[in-house]
C-alpha cells in the first residue's frame, strides 16, 4: 500500500498579511507601493480585500523584510 504524501499547508499572503507587513515595516500605503513597485491603489485594494495580492508581491515583501533592495544600473 502506497501512502499519499501529506500536503504541506501554505501560509496565505492576503490583504491582511500585506497590511501587517506594511505596518511592521513602518510604511505608509504610498511608501509600501513605492517599495514593492506597484500602484498605491493596488495596495489599498488588496488591503481592503477587493482582490488577492499576486505571488510576486508576496515575494517582494519577503525580500524587503530580509533587507534586500532593488538593483540599480551604474552610470555608463
Amino acid at each position: 500500500m502506497v501512502k499519499e504524501p501529506k500536503e504541506i499547508p501554505q501560509a496565505v499572503f492576503d490583504g491582511e498579511a500585506l497590511k501587517l507587513w506594511r505596518e511592521r515595516m513602518g510604511y505608509s500605503v504610498i511608501q509600501a507601493s513605492e517599495a514593492i513597485g506597484c500602484a498605491e491603489q493596488s495596495v489599498r485594494n488588496w488591503e481592503h480585500g477587493d482582490s488577492m495580492p499576486p505571488r510576486y508581491i508576496d515575494l517582494a515583501c519577503q525580500a524587503l523584510m530580509l533587507g534586500m533592495t532593488s538593483r540599480t544600473r551604474s552610470a555608463e
